[in-house]
C-alpha cells in the first residue's frame, strides 16, 4: 500500500505546472514565515529538495537573510543521518542524485527541522522516499517539527509502528487568495 501511494503522489508532484506549485509555495511560505515556530527558531534543518519537491531553497533564502542558521542533512551507513552547516561551496551530489554537505561536522541542537515527504496524513505522519531515515532521525529528535505540503500530498493511510509524526503541516491551497502573500 505505501509504495502505491508513494508511486501516485509522485506522479502528483512531477504533474504540477510551474503556476500551480508556486501558488501552493506562496500560501505555505506565508504561514511559515509568520508562525511563532520560525520566529523563535534560531538552527534549521531543512532538506536540499529535487525540482518536483516544494522549493526548499526560497526557505533557505529567507532564512539566511533572517540570521538563521542552517543545516542540511547527510546520510551515513546503515540508514543514518546528520546534519552539517548550509555551505553551497562544500556541497556534492549523492548517490540519491541530491547535494550534500562533504563536511561531516554536524550540529545536534537543532531547533526546528523540516521534514521531507512525499504523502501525508491528517495527523501529520508521513510517507517518504522509502529509506527510513528521517523515522530514525525522529526517534531521538527533542526540537520542533514541520512539513510543507502541496494539497495533491494529502492521503488517507495508517503509519507503522515506526512511524514518526511531523508536529505541524504546512498546506498549500491554489486558489485561496487569502493565503498569498
Amino acid at each position: 500500500m505505501k509504495k502505491k501511494l508513494r508511486q501516485e503522489r509522485l506522479i502528483y508532484l512531477k504533474s504540477l505546472t510551474k503556476n500551480e506549485k508556486n501558488q501552493q509555495e506562496t500560501a505555505i511560505l506565508k504561514q511559515f514565515f509568520s508562525s511563532q515556530t520560525y520566529q523563535k527558531s534560531r538552527t534549521i534543518g531543512i532538506y536540499l529538495a529535487f525540482s518536483f519537491e516544494f522549493d526548499t531553497m526560497k526557505v533557505i533564502e529567507h532564512a539566511i537573510k533572517d540570521g538563521k542558521r542552517l543545516v542540511i542533512p547527510k546520510t551515513l551507513p546503515n540508514h543514518q543521518l546528520i546534519f552539517a552547516p548550509y555551505d553551497k561551496k562544500t556541497l556534492t551530489l549523492s548517490r540519491f542524485g541530491i547535494m550534500e554537505p562533504t563536511n561531516t561536522d554536524f550540529v545536534s541542537e537543532i531547533d526546528l527541522l523540516v521534514v521531507p515527504g512525499v504523502a501525508f496524513n491528517a495527523q501529520g505522519f508521513r510517507i517518504g522516499f522509502g529509506g527510513g531515515y528521517y523515522d530514525r532521525y525522529l526517534a531521538d529528535f527533542k526540537g520542533k517539527t514541520v512539513s510543507f505540503v502541496f494539497k495533491g500530498q494529502l492521503a488517507d493511510f495508517t503509519p507503522e509502528a515506526y512511524d514518526i509524526n511531523v508536529q505541524k503541516l504546512y498546506i498549500g491551497s491554489s486558489n485561496d487568495k487569502a493565503n498569498q502573500f
